[in-house]
């Protein structure tokens, strides 16, 4: 989700908490002066609170009434004529056209951020630059990287029908608080607004977080996931979902501490050989935790060899009363390469097609654990470490059916390689 994109916490976005990611946009006007003490100094300033920008929304009108032209200056202009709206983020600071921004935030303790064409502004990312605190009035935004920061400890956060009261608000917060304030705030901008660098950074940081806690998504929610499926689908070939793919390759050639896993040769860029053979790796790694979790659900024990008794038995066990459509003889068979009579996890995964023995290993695998005999488990049924949840429940219905299951191992890998070319 962009952070700049439309009404972030309205209905209509469905913004879904621990699935979504607020991402944030690039400043244009950043401080490129070196800090005083190598860092973001706390050194009192001239004006209180300022702001400098188009007059787009209403809260930045309202917030005209306010200004006294000394500690506390706020302009405001016609959006047609805001110079600001056509500078390059590659001018420096102290070109024409951003001086007088410049020195009106190097002046300022506070500096106003309210909505502008949307929820979001750049502003927010330029006012941590010059090591001000943010106020922000905008109450449709979903603030980037909350994940991972605390906001309350950065910026000052109030509804846009309080624009009023903001010097009021202000005048109450303290010294030494003010300069906690800027230090979180400077060091924040640095590590994950900067640059695209920092961007990915932060990217990277949430999605962790994202895997770790796993997510329930509500009804609401599935079906805008259902609704973006579609449309994705139908940009697949679009100019926009090249463009996408390309942005992709950037970030990953200039992603910093990229993981030795797909960096194999250690140069800090991700090649598509690389990309293609760690996929592999990602590949093979699930069909084994798969095919762990499966052997240990029909026999009780991840490892050994399963014999085409046993699978007889648990079939008839558990699937007394269901079609079933697979030669479990004819598939058994063809796997056991060595003719033994027995079924290795070896063999079993050199046998990924449809109707072969895998698939039916994993059927058994989910019938047995089905409790509750409805076709499909939820996360109290599939008890398995290695096996990611969040990856395997592709719908986000909170359940996992037969095709989840077999679709990282049937599908997955082509697909995904594929996407990879694409994306280089």
């Amino acid at each position: 989700t962009l952070a700049g994109v439309g009404h972030l916490l309205a209905d209509a976005y469905c913004y879904r908490q621990g699935i979504d990611i607020s991402w944030p946009e690039m400043p244009v006007t950043v401080e490129d002066r070196a800090p005083e003490e190598g860092s973001c100094s706390c050194s009192p300033r001239k004006r209180l609170v300022s702001f400098q920008g188009a007059g787009t929304r209403l809260v930045r009108t309202q917030l005209q009434q306010i200004n006294n032209g000394e500690d506390i200056v706020v302009n405001v202009v016609d959006v047609r004529s805001a110079a600001l709206n056509m500078t390059d983020a590659s001018w420096e600071s102290s070109h024409p056209i951003k001086l007088p921004f410049t020195e009106l935030m190097r002046e300022s303790e506070f500096a106003l951020a309210p909505a502008g064409h949307t929820p979001c502004s750049i502003r927010l990312y330029e006012i941590l630059s010059f090591c001000a605190i943010p106020v922000i009035l905008a109450d449709e935004k979903r603030l980037p990287f909350s994940e991972l920061l605390n906001w309350t400890e950065i910026a000052v956060i109030l509804p846009e029908r309080d624009a009023a009261k903001v010097p009021e608000v202000l005048q109450k917060i303290d010294a030494e608080q003010r300069c906690a304030m800027r230090r979180k705030g400077h060091e924040a901008f640095h590590k994950y607004f900067a640059n695209i660098s920092a961007n990915v950074r932060g990217l990277m940081e949430v999605l962790e977080a994202h895997a770790d806690q796993g997510f329930a998504p509500g009804r609401v929610a599935n079906k805008t996931a259902k609704d973006f499926s579609m449309q994705s689908d139908m940009l697949r070939w679009s100019q926009l979902a090249q463009e996408d793919f390309r942005r992709q390759r950037v970030a990953l050639r200039w992603l910093p501490g990229l993981a030795k896993e797909v960096d194999a040769d250690g140069d800090c860029q991700a090649s598509l050989s690389e990309m293609l053979r760690y996929s592999e790796e990602q590949h093979n790694r699930s069909v084994a935790a798969l095919l762990d979790w499966a052997f240990a659900a029909i026999s009780g024990s991840a490892k050994g060899a399963l014999s085409l008794e046993t699978l007889a038995a648990v079939k008839k066990q558990v699937l007394r009363g269901f079609s079933w459509q697979i030669d479990l003889e004819g598939s058994f068979k063809k796997a056991d390469d060595n003719g033994d009579g027995l079924l290795s996890a070896d063999e079993c995964s050199a046998h990924t097609g449809r109707s072969e023995i895998f698939e039916v290993v994993v059927q058994l695998a989910l019938a047995s654990s089905d409790r509750d005999q409805d076709g499909r488990l939820g996360r109290a049924e599939l008890v398995a470490e290695a096996l990611r949840w969040e990856k395997l429940d592709g719908n986000n219905d909170s359940f996992v059916d037969i095709r989840e299951l077999l679709w990282e191992v049937q599908d997955g890998l082509e697909q995904r390689g594929a996407a990879v070319q694409r994306g280089f």
